[in-house]
């Protein structure tokens, strides 16, 4: 399916930038999904998980961020701790 897409890096930055933040967004939609059928677990062992996508040179405010919108509040405790949240 990629393949079909091109090469990213033939692309303008605009063009760059929109490709790797769709990919980005299919990544997260994809664990969101893998989350909703339980595969990370549920209740308190799915707190015990923190499902996280890391994206290269990024501030600890920015894998929180991420962190957030794959995860229950739960999961987030150690990892918010860890960052001195």
């Amino acid at each position: 399916m990629l393949n079909e897409r091109g090469d990213p890096w033939q692309r303008d930055d605009d063009g760059l930038d929109a490709e790797i933040d769709g990919r980005f967004e299919a990544a997260f939609r994809a664990l969101a999904r893998l989350d909703e059928e339980g595969v990370f677990g549920r209740g308190a062992e799915r707190a015990r998980v923190v499902v996280n996508i890391l994206q290269g040179d990024q501030g600890e405010e920015s894998v929180l961020e991420n962190a957030r919108r794959l995860n229950p509040p739960a999961a987030l405790t150690v990892l918010e701790r860890d960052f001195g949240e």
